[in-house]
C-alpha cells in the first residue's frame, strides 16, 4: 500500500548515500530488524522515575550503554524478543519520562 501511496518511497533506495546513512531503516522496512522502540519496550531495568529531570537523564545515561549492547543480541537473534515477558517498567518508560 505505501508503495501506491508514496512511490518516491522507493527510488530513494536508488541513492547510495541514502543506502550508507539508514542501514537499520532499510533492515527495518525488509523486517530483517526490529524498531528500536520495540527492543526499549522489553529492555526491562529497575530505576526510579520519580527522579528529577537531571537524574533521569543521568540514569537515561546508564542505562543506554547496556540497550545498546543488547540490540546486537536482538538483531543477530541471541536474544528472541518474542519470548522476553513484558517488564514491569521498560527503557520506553524511561524515555518517555
Amino acid at each position: 500500500m505505501w508503495r501506491t501511496i508514496r512511490p518516491d518511497s522507493l527510488s530513494v533506495w536508488k541513492d547510495s548515500e541514502v543506502v550508507r546513512r539508514l542501514p537499520r531503516y532499510r533492515a527495518i522496512i525488509d523486517n530483517e530488524r526490529l524498531a528500536k522502540y520495540l527492543i526499549a519496550k522489553k529492555f526491562a531495568f529497575d530505576g526510579d522515575l520519580s527522579l528529577s529531570t537531571s537524574g533521569l537523564w543521568n540514569l537515561h545515561k546508564d542505562i543506554s550503554s547496556k540497550f545498546e549492547s543488547f540490540i546486537p543480541k536482538v538483531d543477530t537473534n541471541y536474544i528472541d524478543l518474542s519470548e522476553v515477558a513484558s517488564p514491569t517498567q521498560s527503557f520506553l518508560d524511561l524515555k518517555i519520562e
